[in-house]
């Protein structure tokens, strides 16, 4: 078995067995929903003690991007460990990386199990403070109109 498979199955047994969720593994990356949110889990080949999460969020509405861009930098700043960006298509990407293992070791299951609710619950407190700014910046607008 290659580094990416055993990769892949360390975060599913992590994922799957010890919290509880539904993970789906496709060529190159992890993937699961809690709640309305989807995460994505990319596999670094030859960097397996390399840890990013990332959850999206599409943006509906006619907020200029600008006005996206500017709340996503004010909730990087204020949420610690997760960075926000937005892209063309105003997708709100919040992600985390971080390094969960020595250099060239695969994660073991018990780090992986302390790690990966943390992560998950700081990238939901990020896109909850983003998406609460969006809708105080609604209201400021429709308030000054």
């Amino acid at each position: 078995m290659n580094q990416m498979q055993q990769l892949a199955d360390r975060y599913v047994e992590v994922l799957d067995q010890r919290i509880g969720l539904d993970p789906q593994v496709t060529d190159d990356h992890v993937h699961f929903d809690t709640g309305p949110f989807h995460f994505l889990i990319p596999l670094h080949r030859g960097d397996p003690e390399y840890f990013h999460l990332m959850l999206f969020v599409a943006m509906e509405g006619e907020a200029a991007r600008e006005v996206l861009e500017r709340i996503c930098s004010a909730t990087t700043r204020k949420c610690k460990g997760a960075q926000l960006t937005v892209d063309e298509d105003r997708v709100v990407t919040a992600s985390i990386e971080m390094v969960v293992a020595s250099s060239d070791c695969l994660p073991t299951v018990e780090h992986l199990q302390a790690v990966l609710p943390r992560a998950i619950g700081m990238l939901q407190h990020a896109v909850h403070q983003f998406l609460v700014a969006f809708e105080l910046h609604g209201i400021a607008e429709a308030s000054s109109d």
